[in-house]
């Protein structure tokens, strides 16, 4: 069996202090003391119950989360920039503990930031350090025109030294701030701890005046939540995967990168450390989603299949007398199982679930082709702990950590020089599958929604005539239907518009007519994205389509998740 790794609950620390030995403490004595503050025990484990640490920001309910859910480990990572001082220091600390990560963040182009370190031994910890992150942010190309003044390039830094400053703290949930109480440049730690209150972003001031720490203040704000952390531990309750979420793997893998002659040239290794670290994640999220697609689906239509046999029913206890109180009791029986389906759909969140791990299993589908050709991937965007509760949250960091566990591997191709098999590859394994399945998809639906439409209108129009034949007869003289006659057309009359209710019903739970636009237009979109490809010459360009790409298949499914994340099956009345 493939054993999971668990995805951590992991805590996102930011920094921002001095950077001059003469403004701070001795580096061991910080180190001690961030770690303290961070309750990083002596191997490596975080104690989340000791006094005066982060864990102070969380209410009792949310430390009952983080007590409670016993698959999910919790873990640091520290957004630094690796400017000398404390930000050197607290990624020090930060990464004693276990599973820390280490998200380095630039201001600008490394040859230029490396100019304001002292001395090679500066710049060569600074890049054993960045070497520790295989995915660092640069925020902007800076360079040095001829034109400019001392000043204005003075000016250009500064600001760029603050704009990252910004970038920690929006990106973070707590921010250690090392100050010594006094002012200093723009962008400088002063100016950062001014922006964090404005923003109320929890943060903890180890207050350094005369290179000593003489106070520790936690400054809250409106704290921390662990919402998250409920559905990370369910997803990680699964330790090994299951026989048929192996063969999801297994066949995954094979189409990908076996089926198609053009994968042959791809590093065995890099296809290795997909199979290990990602492809188990996505058999299991796609079989997850699928299981609960089916739950949701199948509640949803035999809802409205029992409530239409309730009806008739009912009708056949009208005009059979001795049926009349069975007739009654089998409606209450029927009422009560579309109750306990929909009450078990709607329990097991079995929609949200679907589309959830439907967004996951799109994201780590495309994943494989930016790892096996050496593209940079755009992380998801996740809310700090402090700012809005989102149990949403949970697809990107899942996403995100599973990114970072693979480009972290032995054998990532960074800086991969172009090769056109890999256009082709792309073209076949990703873009004209993603084609044909649209184009099957989008006939699929236009076929089901053509059914239902056409057939519910039919129904509607046999009831009518029913009521007509049932109703106005009775106002002839001398004129009436014999008993069985007269029963059938009312139980007609009674059942044909629930019949046609049910059909528009599913027509609408199944949403026939809105994914048949929307894979004809998803369809036409690859159609042009794959003549685009057919454009690539260099690995620049490649970057820029398979960025397309990305961005074209998320929002597909970005639009799933806003507009059925909040529908929830409701008993047919």
């Amino acid at each position: 069996m493939t054993t999971l790794k668990s995805i951590p609950y992991r805590i996102r620390i930011g920094i921002t202090g001095h950077r001059k030995k003469e403004q701070l403490p001795p580096i061991e004595v910080l180190i001690e003391k961030i770690k303290e503050v961070l309750g990083i025990n002596v191997d490596g484990t975080i104690a989340i119950d000791s006094v005066n640490t982060i864990f102070k920001f969380y209410p009792e309910s949310s430390l009952k989360q983080l007590r409670n859910c016993q698959n999910t480990p919790i873990a640091y990572s520290i957004i630094s920039p690796l400017a000398e001082g404390s930000d050197r220091i607290a990624a020090r600390a930060v990464l004693q503990s276990n599973d820390a990560r280490l998200q380095v963040v630039l201001p600008f182009n490394k040859e230029y930031y490396v100019q304001d370190f002292q001395g090679e031994d500066s710049v060569m910890e600074f890049e054993e350090m960045l070497a520790l992150d295989p995915c660092p942010v640069k925020l902007s190309d800076f360079h040095i025109e001829s034109n400019l003044s001392a000043e204005e390039i003075k000016s250009i830094r500064h600001a760029a030294f603050r704009d990252i400053g910004y970038y920690v703290v929006d990106q973070c949930d707590v921010l250690i701030v090392i100050w010594d109480g006094k002012g200093g440049k723009p962008g400088g730690t002063k100016e950062i701890l001014e922006y964090s209150k404005q923003v109320k972003c929890p943060r903890v001031v180890i207050s350094v005046p005369d290179q000593r720490i003489t106070n520790v203040d936690f400054i809250a704000e409106n704290g921390l939540n662990a919402d998250s952390i409920v559905k990370l531990d369910q997803f990680n309750q699964e330790k090994e995967l299951t026989a048929g979420e192996k063969l999801k793997a297994k066949s995954t893998e094979d189409n990908i990168f076996t089926k198609y002659i053009e994968a042959n040239h791809i590093d065995k290794g890099l296809v290795a450390a997909l199979r290990e670290d990602l492809l188990p994640y996505y058999a299991k999220s796609s079989l997850t989603s699928a299981r609960n697609r089916d739950i949701y689906k199948n509640a949803g239509i035999w809802a409205y299949r029992l409530a239409t046999l309730a009806v008739f029913t009912v009708g056949l206890g009208l005009v059979v007398k001795p049926f009349y109180h069975y007739s009654f009791l089998l409606e209450f029986l029927l009422l009560v199982l579309i109750f306990l389906l929909v009450f078990r759909a709607n329990r097991k969140h079995a929609h949200q679930k679907w589309i959830e791990h439907r967004f996951l299993v799109e994201r780590l589908r495309i994943c494989n082709f930016f790892f096996a050709t050496g593209l940079d991937m755009k992380k998801l965007r996740m809310h700090p702990y402090h700012g809005i509760s989102d149990q949403e949250d949970w697809i990107a960091r899942v996403w995100n950590e599973l990114w970072d566990r693979v480009t972290k591997r032995k054998g990532t191709s960074s800086n991969k020089r172009f090769a056109p098999e890999d256009v082709t590859w792309i073209q076949k394994a990703l873009i004209q599958d993603q084609m044909n399945w649209h184009k099957i998809k989008k006939l699929d639906m236009k076929k089901s929604n053509y059914k239902y439409e056409i057939g519910g209108l039919m129904v509607y129009t046999v009831a009518i005539i029913a009521a007509s034949l049932h109703g106005f007869p009775h106002f002839l003289a001398h004129y009436e239907y014999s008993p069985i006659a007269d029963g059938i057309l009312t139980i007609v009359a009674l059942g044909l518009p629930a019949t046609g209710a049910m059909m528009e019903g599913i027509r609408h739970i199944m949403e026939y007519s809105r994914n048949h636009k929307r894979y004809h237009k998803m369809h036409i979109a690859l159609e042009n994205l794959n003549n685009k490809f057919s454009t690539i010459k260099d690995q620049k360009r490649l970057q820029d389509l398979m960025n397309e790409a990305d961005d074209l298949m998320m929002q597909e499914v970005i639009d799933w998740l806003s507009m059925r994340r909040v529908l929830e099956l409701e008993p047919v009345a």
